[in-house]
């Protein structure tokens, strides 16, 4: 394993691993209660996104020196670390995993360029979101990583992709752009970091 890519947003680190160790070794360094786990998932690449993930959490505990728990998930199923009182938020796009922590809700996201998202673009995009990606597949990504980053920034159910998530998305300002989560009861806007890490894969954070 190694890292892929690591950087600093202000207070936000965020590292991207890329999965190149089999399976055996990766679970070779998980804790009892993570192998239990493991062996409810049955697809083999998301078993090696589940545990590429603890062994890059191990990775940023050393690195960060701290003491590496295996992780838990809040009642809305946010995942944290009992040792740090930090915010972390993870994600996995095959053989790619990610993992951000800031002390400040975050969220992140990586993702893969394919078709499928063309796909689901009238669901989940407002027609504002819509006309500015031009149906460019680089940009559907690059405005999906921005909705799945959000949804973690905000990690609590009940939310709409297309009507409560909304993105301040165009191809000028492809780095920096501004997002909010709007409901009845609840408004917050967040800055949105992208980054196109390979010519295929987009990565997200919602600050």
């Amino acid at each position: 394993m190694a890292v892929f890519l690591e950087g600093y947003q202000g207070t936000i680190k965020y590292f991207v691993w890329q999965i190149t160790e089999p399976l055996e070794y990766l679970v070779s360094n998980l804790s009892p209660q993570e192998i239990i786990e493991l062996s409810q998932i049955q697809v083999i690449e998301k078993k090696c996104e589940y545990a590429a993930v603890r062994n890059l959490l191990q990775f940023i505990a050393s690195k960060e020196h701290f003491i590496y728990e295996p992780i838990q998930k809040n009642e809305n199923g946010k995942p944290f670390l009992p040792t740090i009182p930090l915010e972390i938020s993870i994600s996995h796009a095959f053989p790619f995993v990610a993992v951000a922590f800031a002390p400040k809700p975050l969220g992140i996201d990586i993702e893969e360029k394919k078709e499928k998202i063309r796909k689901v673009a009238q669901r989940v995009f407002s027609e504002k979101e819509l006309s500015f990606a031009h149906n460019n597949l680089d940009y559907l990504a690059q405005l999906w990583t921005a909705k799945e980053a959000l949804y973690k920034a905000y990690s609590r159910k009940g939310i709409a992709f297309r009507e409560n998530i909304i993105c301040d998305f165009c191809p000028e300002k492809q780095v920096f752009c501004k997002g909010w989560v709007k409901k009845e009861d609840f408004f917050t806007a967040y800055t949105l970091y992208h980054h196109s890490f390979t010519p295929t894969h987009h990565l997200c954070i919602a600050f």
